[in-house]
């Protein structure tokens, strides 16, 4: 029987540190790798191009970018031909990679949205499925995103939602363990015998590798935008996106071993979270909608000033500024003249 490995989690959460953490266990990650990026992840981002670029990005264009109801659309489109065709070529391309291996795996933010559509190729497949769900808190999740993308911080908060709430929901009765970024960086040692137990990974331990992963691989300096809870629950930004508190205290307990998936206490809390994820859907969908117009609108507007056009008329756009600014000061000055008399 071979095994997938399947790293989730909200981008900017120790993803990548947690996929290189499973090749130390003896998971095999493929050479199809992108390359490190000073700006986005000067360690590795550890992900298949082919994954990334060829499957999930194609699947969420597919399917519209509908992130925050992805689930929905997937089951809407499954028997679209460009769907089904793209299903037929991932199937092949997971097919390819692991065949030379018996523990293969990947990491791709995007999965976590996409999770119906992966379990069926791993269904087709005969795969046995372990997933490793990346934990951080929100706040540091976004405020460490909004670094690299420019986004703010209330549509980090969401997006944080809409990669963890779909990576626990639809890896229900897998084998699956949550772990925390921050104690990654803290106990790397503790937290690799941590996954390796809890998700029964088959392969013994090599002592080199860990080594080289724990006092090699791992830097704490590269480990920036550090919330405390507290912080969290008094940040403006979570007041819109309340659910990012409860979450987050709920997985913080798995990732402590605090609770169980099995416990009832994990069961009543995710149940509730669950409904009201539910309950607001909608409106994290218009959100979403939003979001990605003024997306495309800032796309369309750097695309039309770096035209030549654009730039051929710059002296005339420059005096035009200059000449509306003169009438609004012009205009400013009569009204204070008035008020004056």
């Amino acid at each position: 029987m071979k095994n997938v490995y399947v790293v989730l989690g909200m981008p900017r959460s120790g993803t990548s540190a947690i996929a290189r953490g499973l090749k130390a266990l003896g998971v095999n990650l493929g050479e199809h790798l992108i390359p490190a990026d000073i700006a986005w992840n000067a360690k590795g981002f550890w992900e298949d191009t082919d994954i990334v670029h060829n499957v999930n990005r194609t699947a969420l264009a597919i399917l519209e970018n509908q992130w925050a109801d992805s689930s929905a659309a997937y089951q809407r489109l499954k028997n679209d031909p460009e769907l089904a065709e793209l299903r037929r070529l991932a199937t092949q391309l997971l097919q390819r990679r692991m065949e030379p291996f018996l523990h293969w795996g990947f990491k791709d933010p995007r999965t976590s949205m996409l999770l119906p559509l992966w379990k069926e190729i791993f269904g087709s497949l005969d795969l046995t499925e372990r997933y490793v769900i990346a934990l951080r808190n929100p706040l540091s999740s976004a405020y460490s995103y909004q670094k690299v993308r420019g986004t703010d911080i209330e549509e980090g908060l969401l997006l944080w939602l809409l990669h963890l709430i779909p990576a626990i929901d639809e890896t229900e009765g897998k084998m699956r363990v949550v772990v925390s970024y921050d104690a990654i960086l803290q106990e790397p040692y503790n937290q690799l015998l941590r996954i390796h137990d809890q998700i029964s990974i088959p392969v013994s331990l090599d002592a080199k590798e860990i080594s080289e992963y724990c006092n090699e691989f791992l830097d704490k300096r590269l480990h920036h935008h550090e919330y405390s809870n507290e912080a969290l629950k008094s940040h403006p930004a979570s007041a819109v996106f309340p659910l990012c508190l409860r979450t987050y205290a709920l997985l913080q307990k798995l990732a402590r071993d605090e609770i169980t998936f099995d416990s009832e206490e994990f069961a009543r809390g995710w149940q509730s979270i669950k409904e009201e994820f539910a309950f607001m859907q909608p409106l994290y969908r218009y959100v979403e909608v939003l979001l990605n117009q003024r997306k495309a609108l800032a796309r369309e507007n750097r695309k039309r000033t770096k035209s030549f056009p654009w730039r051929l008329i710059y002296p005339l756009r420059f005096i035009d500024d200059k000449l509306r600014n003169m009438r609004k000061n012009a205009s400013k000055k009569r009204k204070a003249t008035k008020i004056d008399e």
